[in-house]
Order: structure tokens, then sequence, then C-alpha cells
């Protein structure tokens, strides 16, 4: 999977900093005697962020939208992000409020062309 630009300023900032703060960097991802779910939580908690419901669920599904948004053919994210097409439309990918705004905007721009 690639490092998305929009988290480099984070990790740079971390890997900059002299006293590495644990609660900001995230230093084990997966080990057998953790639970990935519970180590978010308390991760969340001491950043003083609400957990919410299906918290990998939901955060899977932000950045599958996002990425397909951003014009990556859907293959490719489904490839960087485990998953296959056909689980994707069906679990992961949205209409967000966005989909509608622009549906509106194109339907003005049309009656003021016609």
């Amino acid at each position: 999977m690639p490092l998305f630009r929009e988290l480099r300023p984070f990790l740079e900032t971390c890997f900059r900093a002299k006293d590495r703060d644990p609660i900001k960097v995230v230093k084990r991802v997966r080990c057998t005697k953790n639970n990935l779910r519970t180590q978010m939580g308390r991760i969340l908690e001491r950043a003083k962020i609400k957990q919410w419901p299906k918290l990998f669920q939901n955060l899977r599904s932000t950045r599958e939208t996002e990425l397909v948004r951003q014009g990556h053919p859907v293959h490719v994210v489904c490839a960087w992000l485990g998953n296959t097409p056909q689980v994707a439309q069906k679990n992961y990918l949205q209409v967000t409020d966005e989909d509608f705004q622009r549906a509106l905007l194109r339907c003005v721009s049309e009656q003021r062309a016609g």
C-alpha cells in the first residue's frame, strides 16, 4: 500500500521529534498478544477522541471512498486495501453529501445552459 500524502506531514513530524511520544506514534501494528481494536481504543482515549462504532470498517470505508473519488481505479484501490470490487461496492464505498451537492450543481448548470 502506498504512503498516502495526507499522512506524510504527520509521520515526518513524529519522525523528527526528539522525544517520540508513544501516544503519537503507534509502534506495534501486529502483535499476537494485543487486540488491534482494543489498542486503537486506548490510543483514541489518550488522544481524547471519542471512539465510534465499527471503528476499522468505517476507517476503511472512508479511505476506500476517498481513493476511488480521487480517480484511482477500483481494482487498484481494492488491491491496496485487501478486498475485491464486489466487496467494496457492497460494504465500503459510500454515497456522501458531496455526491448530492455535485449532482445538484450539475443539474443547475445544465438548466442554465439549456
